[in-house]
């Protein structure tokens, strides 16, 4: 006679084996997905996240989807935690397992466990910029840098422009006439100009004619591809180093470039279009910072102070 207990316990476990994978293989079929459908900075993003994950994931030997549940996500957290990890990095890797699962669980690879982890509290030391002395001191030491290197830092800086953007500049999308560049291939898909100098137009002509045959503004030396976002992150990490700058990063320039424009009387909608921004809420964080300034300037200059 077959004890139908015992049955429904094998079906349940054979059930849940068929709604679990290897974390490897897991890993795999997504990253993979990202590399077909995303862009190579998305798939770049996701794959330095999960080598982190990863090495959590062997301090408590997960080894299956099955085994991500809510308590080992804040179990992550305070692993990252005591590694130093600021919330917003640490947001960032429970986003990519819960994207992760989301995308497996629709292609009916698992049946994940519900995930209840709050989004932990971020403050705006995430959105550094830097003094216009500091700038300055930048502007000059590169100058002795090659003409590829010097771009990088001078398109970033006068435009506001994402790394990932810099270095998927398409030739052809260059406007000599009117001083601009057309970003065809941007973040979220939505193209936008950016102006630039006639400097730095005619420094983009000088690099381009140093080689023939080029589809993209940076690209690697077979003419294969465009060059990698990184190129540029050693290019920020040398002169951090060299100027013993203790933060310095192309985002921070980014910043940089929303707030000095919101301080010297830019409308708010040409900063979001000029940053390619879907909607205002990135806009109003650099408007918080930019009002921390004001009222440091209205208690100090006001004409009752400065008539005192």
């Amino acid at each position: 006679m077959i004890d139908t207990e015992k049955l429904i316990a094998f079906l349940q476990e054979q059930e849940g084996q068929k709604q679990s994978l290897n974390i490897i293989v897991a890993e795999g079929l997504f990253l993979r997905y990202l590399e077909q459908t995303k862009t190579e900075a998305t798939h770049t993003f996701y794959v330095s996240k999960f080598r982190a994950i990863n090495r959590f994931f062997e301090t408590r030997d997960i080894t299956e989807t099955s085994q991500i549940d809510t308590e080992v996500c804040l179990e992550l957290i305070e692993f990252f935690k005591r590694k130093g990890n600021k919330n917003n990095t640490i947001n960032k890797y429970i986003i990519a397992i819960k994207y992760m699962l989301r995308y497996l669980k629709k292609l009916g690879k698992i049946n994940p466990n519900p995930i209840d982890v709050e989004k932990l509290v971020v403050d705006d030391t995430r959105f550094q910029t830097i003094d216009l002395r500091t700038v300055a001191r930048v502007l000059k030491h590169i100058e002795s840098y090659s003409l590829e290197s010097r771009l990088y830092v001078l398109l970033i800086a006068s435009t506001g422009i994402r790394r990932s953007e810099t270095v998927r500049i398409l030739i052809t999308d260059i406007d000599y006439q009117n001083n601009r560049i057309f970003l065809s291939k941007t973040k979220g898909h939505r193209a936008r100009y950016i102006y630039l100098s006639e400097e730095i137009m005619q420094l983009i002509k000088l690099h381009i004619s140093q080689r023939a045959n080029k589809i993209y503004l940076f690209e690697e030396e077979d003419h294969s591809s465009n060059v990698p976002p990184t190129h540029i992150d050693h290019v920020f990490q040398k002169i951090k180093k060299d100027l013993a700058i203790d933060e310095l990063s192309p985002h921070m320039f980014r910043h940089t470039f929303a707030t000095t424009l919101l301080k010297n009387g830019a409308d708010i909608e040409s900063i979001r279009l000029l940053l390619g921004h879907r909607d205002y809420s990135i806009i109003q964080r650099y408007l918080h910072l930019t009002n921390e300034s004001l009222a440091t300037t209205s208690i100090s200059l006001n004409p009752v102070k400065l008539t005192a």
